[in-house]
């Protein structure tokens, strides 16, 4: 299975939502964006899984970027920073499929390829600053 892909997938589907700010049609949305792709059933099945796991953990998820953020608030980062955000912070927090670096360094990847020039930056930054404060949270990834 192609979890890089499903990441990029959960990406662009985050990325309309947000921009679109339809967030109570999430599932049309996903409907959607699948129905116009030839797509292998367990990346769709995994895209499901990070999309409506953001989606259950989204207040949790925010307020965590708004704490950690230099900036005012989630909302003055670009689109695809704070959705990648998103994405790797559940991954982090709320499953147990994905070791830490790995999140982590997934996140990296996906802002330098799809944000701007400083978004691998910016989002290792925060990302590492939110892991450094919530070590305790994180303690039972760390066999994985």
């Amino acid at each position: 299975m192609s979890r890089k892909k499903s990441r990029e997938f959960v990406l662009q589907i985050l990325y309309q939502i947000d921009l679109s700010d339809k967030w109570d049609s999430y599932k049309k949305t996903i409907t959607e964006f699948f129905k116009e792709r030839i797509t292998e059933e367990p990346i769709r099945e995994f895209s499901g899984y990070i999309i409506n796991g953001i989606m259950k953990h989204k207040a949790f998820i925010d307020a965590l970027i708004d704490q950690n953020t230099s900036t005012s608030s989630i909302e003055s980062l670009h689109y695809i920073d704070r959705n990648v955000l998103r994405i790797a912070l559940f991954e982090l927090f709320f499953s147990e499929l994905v070791p830490i670096d790995v999140a982590i360094n997934e996140a990296i990847n996906l802002a330098k390829k799809y944000g701007e020039q400083k978004s691998g930056a910016l989002v290792n930054a925060i990302l590492d600053s939110i892991k450094n404060k919530n070590q305790d949270k994180l303690e039972y990834k760390k066999d994985l």
